[in-house]
């Protein structure tokens, strides 16, 4: 859980830190509300604890605690997270528009009110989601992997 609760701060420290820099100006900030708004606002924010709920869940059992304390402490969290879905919108809204221009705002804009850029943000959920699935097996894998290298070459001695 503490690698999952790392992974939310810092994606929340993103946000913090795009405050820290100039503050855009009222349009831009508004235009990149927009997008945050067309590219699923809150919804999205939400949708992720839920797909977040499992992997929360699961790395609590890991930890040996209780199936209820568990589920107790996950339902809690997602609560609270579901709280400060607004100011997540803003931070983030915050962040695109320090990191875009204006131009380019408005042709995220554009797009994401075309039907391939609503099918586009329908579907970021369920490919987020697959691309965990698919970082999770790799990783799996990957840490498969490097336990027998490291037991087929051990470390050198060190005086």
């Amino acid at each position: 859980m503490l690698r999952l609760l790392l992974a939310v701060c810092l994606w929340l420290g993103l946000g913090v830190s795009a405050m820290a820099q100039e503050r855009p100006s009222e349009e831009r900030l508004a235009l990149a509300r927009e997008v945050m708004s067309l590219s699923g606002g809150e919804a999205g924010f939400l949708d992720m604890m839920e797909q977040m709920r499992p992997i929360l869940l699961q790395d609590m059992r890991s930890q040996g605690v209780s199936e209820e304390m568990a589920n107790r402490f996950t339902e809690l969290f997602v609560q609270e997270f579901a709280q400060e879905a607004p100011r997540l919108v803003e931070l983030g809204a915050l962040a695109y528009a320090n990191k875009f221009t204006d131009q380019e705002l408005q042709d995220l804009a554009v797009f994401l009110r075309t039907p391939s850029g609503q099918a586009w943000v329908a579907n970021q959920n369920e490919i987020a989601a697959a691309m965990m699935r698919a970082g999770m097996l790799v990783g799996q894998e990957v840490a498969a992997r490097v336990i027998e290298r490291a037991r087929q070459r051990p470390a050198p001695q060190t005086p």
